[in-house]
């Protein structure tokens, strides 16, 4: 978003929509509207069975607990990117669209999807952690998320994400491969001799990356965890 608001010229030169006309665009796309129907319908549905479990949550004595307040973050985070995800990729979908024409407001909404994915994915390594902590050090958990501390790892987290939000470049969705790029023009063969480099995001990479590797190592020492109590406290209860 800092490109689209404070560089704009230079926004407009990477993504420059004016060398086709908007029907010439609409040519490039390719509609498909039973994956956009199905990817429409089914994110409503995940939607529509997540808010009600949120508002259990939130109304119940859970909350008092610390994993499910980061829950809720999470969850609220979720139903932001089903939304998005569902609905704007299922109707650009159907009609086929590629980046141009309208690339400004497909480039808000993507960037405010992508800042929600980093929030969702670091709060959840947060929770995986919370949990560990939990089975190892439970009077650490007083001390690291007890009352509003939690409430101050959550503003962590909306801090790290906004700087996505800010810094990195904006995926934008394309029917030419039915899911959101940084390249403006993916799949477009006219358009290869432009540098795609520039629309990359090496901090958004990173972040997967260790996401996609620290989240199943932490639910891995959670499982075995739970493996290890459970044997050692039946070990404890047959001597007894």
């Amino acid at each position: 978003m800092e490109l689209y608001l404070f560089r704009h010229s230079e926004f407009d030169r990477i993504y420059n929509c004016s060398v086709k006309t908007d029907m010439e665009w609409a040519a490039l796309g390719v509609p498909n509207a039973p994956f956009g129907l199905a990817v429409t319908l089914i994110g409503t549905l995940l939607t529509l069975v997540y808010i009600p479990c949120l508002f259990v949550i939130i109304r119940s004595d859970l909350m008092r607990w610390s994993a499910y307040k980061l829950m809720v973050y999470v969850g609220i985070n979720d139903v932001f990117c089903l939304s998005l995800n569902s609905l704007i990729t299922g109707y650009l979908s159907i009609v086929g669209a590629v980046a141009c024409p309208h690339l400004d407001v497909k480039y808000i909404a993507a960037n405010s999807a992508t800042t929600a994915w980093v929030s969702v994915s670091v709060t959840a390594v947060l929770l995986s952690l919370n949990r560990c902590i939990e089975m190892w050090r439970p009077r650490f958990i007083r001390h690291i998320f007890d009352g509003r501390r939690t409430y101050f790892w959550i503003a962590g987290t909306v801090v790290y994400s906004l700087y996505f939000y800010v810094k990195s470049p904006g995926l934008l969705f394309s029917s030419r491969g039915y899911n959101w790029f940084f390249d403006p023009y993916y799949n477009i063969e006219e358009f290869d001799y432009i540098n795609k480099a520039q629309y990359g995001s090496k901090a958004f990479l990173i972040h997967n990356f260790a996401v996609a590797i620290i989240l199943p190592l932490v639910y891995l020492v959670l499982v075995v965890s739970f493996w290890w109590n459970g044997r050692h406290g039946s070990a404890r209860a047959s001597k007894v």
